[in-house]
């Protein structure tokens, strides 16, 4: 009975949302299972479920607790319209349970075929951003929380480059220096695969920048520390989607945050000079200039070459005749590894070693959904995330809370053209999206 009671009190929803974060930020975010990066995907996957299976059920506790104490007390409830944001992102599960209903592999991708991305994992997504978005309380410990955090992950990316290796993530007697030569792949910090990593970096670099910026008292610097870690550790992995997402992201948000009308202006015109510049500096000057600044260079002027984007080109065309096949519904969540066959091969001399790789996601995050959910969950998604940007713009100059998620967020979509969505990293998203969501309506 006083279980009860204390379910039903009005706060008890808050409270448990605010455990449910700080476990998000904390545990989820350091834990790496016990077999380091051999099963760290599965570890991540195993905790984010139970955590968030058992958030939810406490949740559905505390509605019946309290609807049997409304009744007895003869409490009034207080309905307000959920808005189109939680109502497009329902769409976007339901499209996606409609996906899987016609899909030819409905077993595989009810938890995912390959990247445990299914449609149980969409539904935890879409339950978690729901839930942030309507219970909980922003404060400023939870960017501070968010803070300590990465600071530790940084401090064990940043060992690891020295050539450490830190509670033996990495099997014995390999470390960072054998990526792509010891081990396909590369792995860091305790989200593992690098690309992973940088598009948690993405969200984190503007998190803390706009916080020194925006946040009230003295402590606010401190988040500088983080700020500065986490911007190396994206510069030495070198993984060039998080380094797009940081600079477009946070040229849109540069026009956003500021708190009055004539610097939001100006902030604008100079973003806008800079981007025809730059524009035109890619057109005129990008075949002698590196990475990917050449590449965009060479596609501007109609030469496009498979093994552009660290293959990604190959990739997308791989994803479309996947798309044109199922255009509408799709071939189900998590299954375009099913549907295409891709496979890498990069022979190292140093080595003398030749790595194979499959393919089964497309290394573009719309791109991902279209393929695998359909074009109505694509369209729901993409209207949820733009009428999100809509209140952004016009709640972030009032709204610290706003104009920090709404940076985070703006980065992360900018990366996910070229990122893809795991369960190791996602959930640090949606919970972003939610607190963007919930500080957007005042």
């Amino acid at each position: 009975m006083k279980a009860i009671t204390a379910l039903g009190r009005p706060d008890s929803v808050r409270r448990i949302t605010d455990v449910y974060i700080a476990l998000l930020l904390s545990f989820f975010l350091l834990y790496t299972g016990k077999n380091g990066y051999l099963s760290i995907v599965e570890a991540k996957y195993a905790a984010f479920m139970w955590m968030t299976g058992v958030y939810l059920g406490l949740i559905l506790l505390c509605g019946l607790a309290q609807l049997v104490s409304g009744r007895r007390e003869g409490a009034g409830d207080r309905r307000r319209s959920p808005g189109a944001v939680r109502i497009l992102a329902a769409l976007y599960l339901v499209f996606s349970l409609v996906s899987w209903c016609f899909s030819d592999f409905r077993e595989a991708s009810f938890y995912g075929a390959t990247r445990y991305e299914g449609l149980v994992t969409i539904a935890a997504y879409t339950a978690l951003f729901l839930c942030i978005s309507l219970f909980s309380r922003p404060r400023p410990w939870m960017l501070m929380l968010f803070g300590a955090s990465m600071t530790a992950f940084c401090l064990i990316s940043t060992v690891q480059l020295a050539g450490g290796n830190p509670f033996g993530l990495y099997p014995e007697g390999m470390n960072y220096a054998g990526a792509y030569r010891d081990y396909s792949g590369a792995y860091i910090g305790t989200i593992g695969n690098v690309d992973l990593a940088a598009a948690l970096l993405c969200l984190a670099v503007p998190a803390f920048s706009v916080g020194v910026i925006r946040m009230k008292g003295r402590f606010r610097f401190l988040l500088a520390i983080p700020a500065a870690l986490c911007l190396f550790v994206l510069c030495a992995v070198k993984v060039e989607a998080g380094a797009v997402g940081i600079a477009g992201g946070m040229l849109l948000a540069a026009a956003v945050i500021p708190e009055k009308a004539a610097q939001r202006t100006a902030a604008a015109a100079a973003i806008a000079v800079f981007a025809i510049c730059a524009a035109a500096a890619v057109w005129f000057f990008g075949d002698h200039m590196p990475g990917f600044l050449r590449e965009a260079h060479e596609i501007l002027h109609g030469r496009i070459e498979d093994t552009f984007g660290s293959g990604r080109i190959l990739i997308w065309r791989q994803t479309w005749r996947a798309i044109r096949q199922r255009p509408v519904w799709g071939g189900g969540p998590d299954t375009l590894g099913l549907r295409i066959e891709t496979v890498f091969e990069r022979y190292d001399a140093e080595s003398g070693r030749t790595f194979r790789a499959g393919i089964d996601v497309a290394h573009n995050e719309y791109l991902n959904i279209w393929a695998n959910c359909g074009l109505p969950a694509l369209l729901a998604y993409l209207a949820a995330l733009l009428a999100s940007a809509v209140k952004w713009v016009k709640r972030a100059p009032y709204s610290t809370c706003a104009a920090l998620c709404g940076a985070a967020a703006a980065c992360w979509c900018v990366q996910a053209f070229f990122g893809i969505s795991m369960c190791v990293t996602a959930p640090f998203f949606w919970l972003t999206w939610g607190l963007l969501e919930k500080a957007a309506d005042g």
